[in-house]
This record gives C-alpha cells, structure tokens and sequence, in this order.
C-alpha cells in the first residue's frame, strides 16, 4: 500500500479538494498562551532538585506545572547559570529539546518528546454536516508509518488512530469553518494541522470550555478498576496516553450504549451539563445531572445529581446525590449522599451519607454509614449496620445474659461512637423457646475509661423452630474497664415483647403491663456480662 497522497486521484465522486493547510509543532501551547511567554529572572542555581526549581517558578508565576514523575527527572540535581527571559526559553535550557510544552488555564504540562511526526493528509468529504479527512502519519527522521497515533478535532474531540502503517481517517460532524487538528502520540511533539475549509459552512459560534485534569496524563483512575477496564478498551487508553487528561465541555449528550452516542466515540472525552442514556453511557464527566436506565461509567468527576437503574462507576470525585438500584463505584472522594440497592464503595474521603441495602465500603468518613449488614471504612465514627469493620474503631467479644436466663455471645463492632450487635444465646432455665438470635445497634454515650456508660437498642428472636416470640429492648449499660482488653458491664432495660399473634409461650419476670389478651407485654430486663476488645 503506497502513500495515500500520491496514490489517489485529486477529485473523486465530482467533489473532493486537497484542503489549505498551516501546519504549526506546538512548542508555547495554544496561541492564547500566557505563562510560557512571561519574562522571568532567575539568579545562578547551585545543586537544586528539578522540581524544586520548577515549584518555586510555579510560585512566582502563580500557576503549577503538571508533569510524569517517570518522564521528567524531578528528583535530579542540577547547577543553572543565571538567565533572564521566557518561561519557555528557561524550560529548554533546563530540560533540553527532548521536551515540549502547553498551558491550560493555570497549568504548565511538560511532555517528554524527543520525536517529531510528520503528517500527510486528504480531504475525502467536506460539507456543513461532515468532514473526512484521510492520510498517513510518518516518523519524520526515518519515514516509516507510525502506528497508534490520536489524530482529532480539537474542538470536538472526534478522533482516530492510526493503523499499524500509520493511516487513518477521521470523520468530524458538523465541523467549524476552521478545523484545528491535532496529531498526538506519546514520545512525540504534538503537531497541529489547522484546515481552511474552502466551502461555505454556517458558522454557528460554538465556544468550548477545556478542563485537564494534573495527574492523570498517564493514565485514568479508572483504569485500576475491574469494571473500569471493561468499559474502557485499548484504543481508548492509547488516546488517553496520546493525548492527555483534556476534556471539553457539553451542554448535553444522549447515548443509548457507550459508543452510540450524540458524541461518538469521542464521549469519553466530554464533560456534559445534561447526560441521558437510555440504556447506558460512557462519558468523560458530568457537571450537572446524568440520568441513566441501566447503568453509567464516567472516567473522571460527576457533579449534582447522578441516578442510574443499575449502577454507577466514577473514576474521579462526586459531589451530590447518587443513586443507583444495585450498586454505586466512586475511585475518589465522595461528597453528599451515596444511595444504592445493595452496595456503595468510595476510595477515599467521604463527606455526607452513605445508605446502602447490603453493604457501604470507603476510606475516611465523616459522616454517617447506614447500611442493612455491613458496613467497612478506614475511620468512621456513625456506622449503622450489622456488622462494622473499621480499621480504628471498635471491635468485643462478649459472654452476657439477661433476666430471663438466656445465656448470649455476641460481638459488637462500630466506630468511636456508634456500633453494631449480634448475638447467639441459648435458654439455660429451662425455657419452652430455648434459642435465641439478637441485633441491634448501640452508641457509647460516655467512652471515658475506666468508666463509661453505652445504650443500646436490641431485638431478639427466641424460637424452637416452630414457634417464635419477639421482644425489644432500650437498655443502659455501665461499664468498667478491668484491663486494657477487659471490661464488665450491666445495666436495666425496658422493652416489649409479643407473641408473633399467639399468647406469650413464657411468663415474663418483670412483666409491667400486658396487653392484645396476653399476646404481648410491656417489660423491665437486665443485662450483664463481660467483653474483650480488640
């Protein structure tokens, strides 16, 4: 397969031009660039860390410079003669040529690029609702095709990649009177190829917001994720490679799957205001509200209010309210309420509320976990549920009983202020309903040592599998610490117990009130016991 340039005829079908080109090697960024231009005076530099000279420009310049750690030697120290000059004029002496630069918004990105492209290209088809543009990109040193490489539309992010020959085609819908091209791969300078389009196009004033994202040039959080390589394939890890952490921003976008979408494949690389996916979407973030009927997988930050009938999966941070009818992923922190069917888990820092059917996980949490069995955290102080492993909080063993002569284990969990219960107990008086089963939820009213006083709130099943009978209790409980690990505790309760519709199988000993015909009491209890903390 020869070069397509010379390979194919100039008009083909009555109607297909070689477009004007300005071709431009991005070295300062785009052509609003501030920061790279700025003169700057830096006095001689005697055995500093790269990345300390680069934060301390940072810092005068008021802006930051985002970079790969694995790219650009931070950690090297270095001696740089005094100069006065640009910004960008500093960064080659500093760096070398291997090395080229943009600016967006407030950040300074410093791309290793020791290579340079070279690109070739045709027009296939050009009308007011589509451009196609077709053509090879080379190495420039040594001609060969470059396989792999992100050509797109820098305002709409429509892309493609080259094949292993290094041709492509992309199709740009609706394209703008100019087209801004861009040529990205990584280990390579970006190459921009701005096409004068010689037919008459509405022009229809579409200004796009960028945003970029410092840190995730390299590779999106979502990557590390199970379900986030599912959803994201290779071709759109090259890109992300090739082209870094920018997204433009949408008003709106509908999909009906990831891929079938107003944006195309170019979704992922969009931030929309308004996302609706009829069956489920792949979007690059949402600022605003994302409505889905089965599920949404967003590579970065979701904003607002996001519901899906299946499940949510943010590679980035939430602020908001999520919900989802099975389960909700966040890679980042989390910041509102968390509500899924059966299970929520954020990375990171959560603020706010997580409720959940089954199961909560996430780091740190300031706030509250509710959950119907489980509940997992770093640090969380109001845990609801069950059972509540978090890493610093609170964990017992005990050996209890009560007034009716049931014997219990049970293990409580939580955090420094809220816990769980659940217990096994066996009646040693011989009791017509000889097994029990108890849960419920406590909190430490006082947590001082050697003294402190919980309450708990309890319900308890007892049964001989046939029959049941169900009682619940509000109880106060003091406590005294024997050893660091040793507590005694005990204290009166108040509850109710009913027969589940038939007279109470048991006389109740401290029965204050019966009412429903015997089927049910008002009563007074005790609890007490010992426990081993861990």
């Amino acid at each position: 397969m020869g070069d397509p340039i010379a390979d194919k005829p100039a008009c083909r079908g009555g109607f297909v031009f070689l477009a004007s080109l300005l071709l431009a090697i991005l070295t300062a960024g785009p052509v609003r660039a501030q920061h790279l231009q700025q003169q700057v005076a830096v006095r001689e530099i005697t055995r500093q860390p790269i990345a300390a000279i680069l934060e301390t420009l940072g810092a005068g310049g008021n802006f930051h410079f985002s970079y790969s750690s694995d790219r650009v030697p931070a950690d090297s120290i270095i001696s740089v003669p005094a100069f006065h000059g640009s910004l960008h004029d500093f960064l080659l002496r500093l760096l070398g040529p291997g090395y080229d630069f943009k600016e967006l918004s407030d950040y300074v990105i410093i791309r290793y690029s020791p290579n340079r492209l070279q690109p070739a290209i045709e027009i296939g088809e050009a009308t007011d609702q589509l451009l196609v543009v077709e053509g090879r990109i080379t190495d420039a040193q040594t001609q060969t095709g470059v396989a792999n490489v992100s050509v797109y539309d820098q305002h709409s992010f429509a892309s493609a990649l080259s094949d292993g020959q290094g041709y492509f085609k992309l199709e740009i819908r609706k394209p703008d009177p100019t087209v801004w091209m861009g040529v990205s791969k990584e280990d390579y300078r970006d190459t921009t190829l701005v096409i004068l389009m010689p037919v008459e196009v509405r022009h229809r004033n579409r200004q796009l917001t960028f945003r970029y994202y410092p840190g995730h040039d390299s590779g999106m959080p979502l990557w590390r994720t199970r379900f986030g390589r599912f959803f994201t394939n290779s071709k759109q890890r090259v890109q992300q490679l090739n082209i870094g952490a920018f997204l433009a921003e949408q008003s709106y976008q509908f999909s009906l799957l990831p891929g079938i979408s107003t944006q195309g494949l170019s979704s992922s690389r969009t931030v929309s205001r308004v996302s609706v996916n009829l069956i489920g979407g792949h979007a690059g973030g949402v600022s605003g509200v994302e409505l889905s009927g089965a599920f949404a997988v967003n590579e970065l930050d979701v904003s607002y209010a996001q519901a899906a009938g299946l499940f949510n999966l943010v590679g980035g941070d939430v602020r908001g309210i999520q919900a989802a009818g099975i389960a909700n992923r966040v890679v980042g922190s989390f910041e509102g309420m968390q509500v899924a069917g059966l299970y929520n888990a954020t990375g990171k820092h959560i603020t706010g509320m997580q409720l959940a059917g089954i199961m909560n996980r996430a780091g740190k949490v300031d706030g509250v976990q509710l959950a119907a069995l489980v509940n997992l955290a770093d640090s969380s102080d109001y845990p609801i549920g069950l059972v509540n492993l978090i890493k610093n909080g609170h964990r017992s063993l005990s050996v209890e009983g009560d007034e009716q002569g049931y014997l219990r284990l049970s293990f409580r969990s939580g955090g420094s202020v809220l816990y769980g219960i659940i217990g096994l107990g066996y009646g040693l008086a011989g009791q017509q309903l000889p097994y029990q089963v108890q849960a419920g939820i406590g909190a430490r009213l006082i947590a001082g040592a050697p003294v402190g006083l919980d309450a708990e709130l309890t319900g308890s099943t007892n049964t001989d599998f046939h029959r049941q009978q169900f009682r619940y209790d509000m109880a106060l409980l003091p406590r005294v610490r024997l050893t660091p690990r040793l507590e005694l505790y005990g204290g009166p309760s108040l509850g109710i117990v009913s027969g589940n519709g038939q007279v109470l199988a048991e006389e109740q000993p401290w029965t204050i009130r019966k009412f429903h015909d015997g089927k049910g009491a008002w009563i007074a209890g005790f609890t007490a016991g010992i426990r081993y903390s861990w």
